[in-house]
């Protein structure tokens, strides 16, 4: 073989093995920390408090919607069905669905809407509570802000790690988003081993 040749083909494979190493590398690096959420308490659909506490060392993904919608929010709720279902037999993950119009949305309510999407009461929380506090944990935990008017409210979805930081934020109508979801719901999963 040609020694011009052989030298080609060692560049060739270096550089197809560098590449792969820095692709890999890439994939490996920590999400970054864009927040901390701190202490909040809703109630859920057994008229229980819930809050930070109860979510306190475990990985969750958070969202908001109101159960008249008939825009985003029954696509969001599928959404977070799936990766209940995907994540059902890991105890270290849960699922968080606050509503922006507490005033309609009473734990009954929540708890028929939930039930339409199969949720897991155990594994996926649907929370309420007093206005004033529903639009405090969105501004002040999730950082989302808070419309008058609940047909503009936020359709993100959030992912929040075991020490309640948040580490990413999705929109909910965008198929890219959730598939980067899904990847950084596994990367931080695997922050809890």
């Amino acid at each position: 073989m040609n020694k011009t040749i052989l030298i080609l083909m060692i560049v060739a494979l270096t550089a197809i093995g560098a590449g792969g190493y820095f692709l890999y590398k890439s994939q490996q690096k920590p999400l970054p920390v864009l927040g901390q959420v701190n202490d909040f308490e809703l109630v859920n659909t057994s008229e229980q408090k819930f809050g930070l506490d109860e979510l306190k060392d475990q990985v969750w993904v958070a969202n908001f919607i109101f159960t008249r919608c008939q825009g985003p929010c029954p696509m969001l709720t599928q959404k977070m069905g799936k990766l209940q279902k995907q994540y059902s037999e890991q105890s270290k993950v849960r699922f968080v669905t606050v509503t922006v119009d507490p005033n309609h949305d009473n734990p009954q309510v929540l708890k028929e809407y939930g039930e339409k999407f199969g949720a897991d009461f155990n594994q996926w929380q649907f929370l309420t509570g007093e206005l004033k506090d529903v639009e405090r944990v969105m501004i002040d935990e999730f950082k989302l802000g808070y419309a008058e008017d609940i047909m503009m409210h936020s359709d993100r979805m959030v992912l929040v790690d075991h020490k309640a930081r948040i580490r990413g934020y999705y929109t909910g109508g965008s198929a890219m988003d959730y598939k980067k979801l899904k990847n950084d719901l596994a990367k931080v999963t695997q922050e809890l081993d």
